[in-house]
């Protein structure tokens, strides 16, 4: 009874201090998202006054492989460009915001796309600027992201969203779509800008910093190595099926790692995002169409004009790139160099967003590519005539779209009506 009676007047006591912990343990959560959602109202001063940081600052990286040499250089506001103000220099300002192949994968600055257009219509009379937010690996949730910031601390006059054919949506897949809500729950949900805080300080914290070609080639080869390491059988067997030349360059940091990344664990990267009418692709459209919406509901706000655009993927346009991939282990349908699934699945995302300027370029690139080599075999993005070519092809769309919507002035209007189409 003596027991009974202790244990009696002891349980509310105890009821009473779990509550009490429970209440603080509450009490210190939500301060700390109140915290996170006040250093959000700081968050403008802080990329205005640090720039948008998708690389560090003012440093630089050499790339040297087998296939191609190039240096990328990096601005005080922390994009791959020349050194510019937040004002505007010319009197049009648009921005491309993409991944590699808007960043100039493999070339140097001025061979890269955005920087090859900027000239084409510079020379037809336009004063006009074209800044490069292109960043390597980056999903379309990462373009919104780059948005967000850019068109308030740059005011563009308009906005170039260029969306990779197939890869694009696979990063939407394994990134935001296969992994359980939980995976970074704390950052992703609750403290989103302490997140935003500790990349931009990790960033400034590099900033200046140079990376050799050696260094780069270093650091390959250690992410060859770790995948190696972490390979199940069936992708150890993918990867025994390689051929020799490109397995010896990718464990020695010749060649970028990441298309042989994919060809040995995602093989259906490509397969899997072709079909418009699965399930699974329906779900990416749909995520690909709020990430437009968001970065509409924004240039809205700054009048900033948008085009949307399709950039090609080696494996949709080019018969040679497509045999290459094919070898590689990649599980391919040949229907993918015929139909244009990938563009339609841009657009009607687009549309859905009521984003109505839609630009795409596969039949131009299908056409080329039967007479020379615009990718690299190894590495699969844009060379230099891959580049330009595409600038090229994006031309007359431009001066067309700054036309119509009355961006351009009366010198360059007359030399482009008076251009042979």
């Amino acid at each position: 009874m003596l027991i009974s009676g202790n244990f009696s007047e002891g349980g509310p006591r105890v009821f009473k201090k779990i509550g009490k912990t429970l209440l603080w343990v509450v009490i210190v959560c939500f301060s700390f998202v109140l915290f996170d959602r006040f250093l959000g109202l700081f968050l403008p001063f802080v990329y205005g006054k640090s720039g948008l940081t998708l690389f560090p600052p003012q440093s630089c990286s050499y790339y040297r492989t087998l296939e191609f040499n190039c240096l990328a250089a990096i601005n005080s506001l922390g994009f791959r460009d020349r050194e510019i103000g937040k004002d505007k220099e010319k009197n049009i300002r648009v921005v491309a915001i993409g991944d590699s192949f808007t960043y100039g994968w493999g070339v140097n600055l001025q061979d890269s796309w955005p920087k090859i257009l900027e000239k084409n219509l510079q020379a037809r009379g336009l004063s006009l600027e074209i800044l490069n937010l292109g960043k390597p690996g980056a999903s379309p949730v990462d373009y919104a992201e780059i948005a967000e910031i850019a068109i308030p601390l740059l005011r563009p006059d308009v906005l170039i969203l260029a969306v990779l054919q197939g890869e694009d949506l696979w990063q939407l897949k394994t990134g935001y779509l296969d992994p359980p809500w939980t995976k970074d729950f704390l950052w992703e949900y609750l403290f989103p800008n302490l997140k935003k805080f500790r990349h931009a300080y990790r960033l400034w914290k590099a900033k200046g910093k140079v990376l050799t070609a050696e260094d780069t080639r270093e650091d390959w080869i250690k992410t060859a190595q770790d995948m190696e390491h972490r390979l199940n059988h069936e992708e150890q067997t993918r990867f025994q099926r390689l051929n020799g030349p490109i397995k010896d360059a990718f464990m020695q940091g010749e060649t970028s790692p990441y298309i042989i990344f994919h060809a040995v664990i995602n093989p259906q990267m490509y397969r899997d995002t072709f079909d418009r009418e699965s399930p699974t692709v329906k779900k990416l459209m749909d995520m690909l169409t709020q990430q437009f919406m968001n970065i509409k509901k924004l240039a809205d706000r700054y009048k900033t004009k948008i085009i949307v655009c399709s950039v090609p993927s080696a494996v949709f346009v080019s018969e040679n790139d497509y045999s290459f991939a094919e070898k590689l282990g990649f599980y391919l349908d040949k229907k993918m160099l015929e139909l244009k699934n990938m563009d339609d699945i841009v657009r009607i995302s687009s549309l859905k967003a009521e984003l109505p300027d839609f630009l795409e370029v596969t039949d131009n690139f299908r056409s080329k590519c039967q007479k020379g080599r615009l990718y690299y075999l190894w590495d699969e993005h844009f060379n230099r005539e891959g580049n330009k070519f595409f600038a090229d092809s994006l031309t007359p769309y431009l001066m067309e779209f700054l036309t119509l919507h009355k961006l351009c002035g009366q010198t360059a209007r007359r030399q482009f009506q008076d251009s042979p189409s």
